[in-house]
């Protein structure tokens, strides 16, 4: 292997010799005392490598030719994604000057969310020989999070990763954006290159809106109030239920174009909305 910075010390500490390592070639050592002992050093690793241990080494009395060898060892690269999404807590109501439910949501961790990750590049061996680990946009492995949210891909060549979300829970919206994964060689003592990331999936959002319109003409009406009620009871994730079923949770007036959209926050559900009067100022 080429690259590597050598030195051989004495008990003291004494450096005896230095040199810079070249692929194929050995290094010769001569006028070591018999008996004495050495220490065989790594002052600098080769790029994409670690620094290896000391080696220890006693010269014996021998008319071969002694050798000694030290190997050094690549790091590798870990991805750890953490997911997670808001989920329902509870409901409070706003009676001051209107009549609204305020949904109140926390975020949680998302289990179950998989992920598959790519090779963002052709991941190849640092050696010098380039053997191929992995082609570009190659599929590394799938990922799952568990009950922490957390999914982890261990012991992986370093380089250039990226994650793509192919599956989320029921009520969350699909990430379609790939995640980026850098794995790429720090130093000669870093022996594990961690590429961490948080991602929240974004909850699916409920919007409704009411025209409201002369039932001759089919002039748009404005001034009607609306109001929007749950069909069934909305329950939090506990199970717990914040808003029970036939609740008023909004109210909405409609503008000039006859329509009005209601504001509030909504967990996803089953909802119906009743026309609740009709303002006197309005023809």
């Amino acid at each position: 292997m080429s690259g590597a910075t050598l030195s051989v010390l004495d008990k003291e500490r004494n450096v005896i010799d230095t040199w810079t390592s070249l692929a194929g070639e050995k290094h010769v050592i001569k006028r070591l005392e018999v008996g004495s002992t050495y220490i065989f050093r790594e002052e600098y690793a080769p790029y994409g490598y670690l620094k290896a241990q000391d080696v220890e080494f006693t010269v014996e009395d021998t008319g071969e030719v002694q050798s000694v060898v030290m190997q050094d060892e690549v790091p590798t690269g870990t991805i750890i994604v953490s997911k997670d999404g808001e989920f329902l807590q509870d409901a409070r109501v706003l009676e001051e000057h209107w009549y609204d439910v305020i949904f109140q949501y926390f975020k949680k961790s998302l289990a179950g969310v998989t992920f598959k990750v790519y090779a963002a590049e052709d991941i190849v061996s640092p050696d010098g020989l380039d053997t191929l680990y992995y082609e570009k946009d190659q599929l590394v492995e799938e990922i799952t999070t568990n009950d922490k949210g957390i999914a982890k891909l261990e012991e992986l060549p370093l380089g250039k990763y990226y994650l793509v979300e192919t599956n989320t829970l029921e009520g969350f919206v699909l990430n379609p954006e790939p995640i980026e994964a850098d794995l790429s060689y720090v130093d000669q003592d870093t022996k594990v290159v961690y590429a961490g990331m948080n991602v929240t999936n974004e909850r699916q959002r409920v919007q409704i809106t009411v025209t409201k319109a002369d039932a001759e003409t089919k002039e748009a009406l404005e001034g009607a109030v609306f109001g929007l009620y749950a069909a069934e009871d909305i329950v939090n994730v506990d199970g717990k239920v914040v808003t029970k079923k036939d609740s008023l949770v909004g109210k909405a007036v409609t503008w000039k174009d006859g329509k009005c959209v209601f504001l509030n926050d909504l967990p996803l559900g089953r909802y119906y909305v009743k026309e609740m009067r009709l303002r006197k100022d309005t023809c």
